[in-house]
């Protein structure tokens, strides 16, 4: 049995072949401005492979309940039954990008991540899996006796927390800046790292020439000092956010930090202060300092991921 799938994101969408043994071939990206609907991607990258897959699971940015997802920042449409009967599929499941690397978090191993700040991880306490891309992601693993247990969440829409009184200016212009409250995914991700950066000049009364988040991370590891401030700035704000979050959700099973802008900046991430911004120094110092935190470093997570949950709701329905 092989298994299309992929993780589609509103800049690229990269398809692969998973077989049932979780192994996974014929990795491509194909970028989504190239593709008028998602379908001609599908074949395109088909005409590409050999013989045809028998099922597909889609990991996609964004709530993927009721077999169908809209992007707001491209044209495509995802529709897992058109799709299944267009291309003859046995089944296509849609599912939540950071579902997908929740579930990756039960395969992974030790070469596939970057230790962060080391702990004491509880074994079947929750796993938080949290990071900045397009948007900021956040979901959630259980391993439970009949299996693991994935949980997608919204938790990047979370109203900003801040711990400084720089960190509560920032807020507040942004939220001037975009005419409502701020969330961590205002900061948070590709663009709200562009919008700090943006910021922080403002603050410090320097004129930004316009940039892309690729830009100011290629910048901060070249030394510039505004771009390290604001990557210092982003990686503290993200200690705060996921500190919060694995209280919230439990997490002493360990905090997974993924997404396409950290990878990019690791030696950054560590020098950052991220980990004793994890920490904290509130009366539940204790319980997040226990919590081991890493980063996930390997390619292809989303999509093993995604064909782990394939294969795991075959093995619910036939039990």
């Amino acid at each position: 049995m092989s298994i299309l799938v992929a993780d589609i994101g509103g800049t690229n969408a990269r398809f692969a072949i998973a077989e049932a043994g979780g192994s996974v071939t014929d990795a491509r990206t194909l970028a989504v401005a190239d593709y008028p609907r998602f379908e001609d991607a599908v074949a395109n990258y088909l005409a590409g492979v050999a013989g045809a897959p028998d099922m597909a699971c889609f990991a996609v940015a964004g709530p993927a309940a009721g077999g169908e997802v809209s992007f707001t920042n491209s044209p495509w449409v995802v529709h897992a039954d058109r799709t299944a009967g267009q291309f003859g599929f046995q089944r296509c499941l849609l599912v939540n990008d950071f579902q997908a690397i929740s579930r990756f978090a039960a395969l992974a191993r030790p070469e596939d991540v970057l230790v962060v700040k080391k702990g004491d991880a509880i074994a079947g306490a929750p796993i938080l899996t949290i990071g900045p891309g397009t948007g900021l992601g956040q979901g959630m693993l259980i391993l439970t006796g009949h299996g693991p247990l994935t949980v997608p969440t919204e938790g990047g829409h979370v109203v900003l927390a801040t711990r400084t009184e720089e960190e509560a200016e920032i807020a507040h212009r942004i939220a001037r800046r975009i005419g409502r409250v701020t969330t961590a995914e205002d900061v948070l991700s590709g663009s709200g790292l562009v919008m700090l950066h943006e910021t922080l000049g403002e603050m410090a009364g320097l004129v930004t020439p316009p940039m892309t988040a690729a830009d100011v991370t290629a910048a901060a590891a070249e030394g510039d000092s505004q771009a390290v401030r604001t990557v210092r700035a982003f990686c503290l704000f993200l200690g705060t956010v996921a500190s919060d979050a694995c209280l919230g959700t439990g997490a002493r099973g360990g905090v997974m930090l993924a997404g396409g802008i950290l990878p990019r900046i690791p030696d950054l991430l560590l020098g950052s202060g991220f980990a004793e911004r994890f920490e904290g120094d509130s009366k539940m110092r204790s319980y997040t300092k226990a919590a081991p935190v890493s980063l996930l470093t390997t390619k292809g997570a989303a999509l093993r991921g995604a064909a782990a949950l394939l294969l795991d709701s075959l093995r619910t329905e036939r039990a």
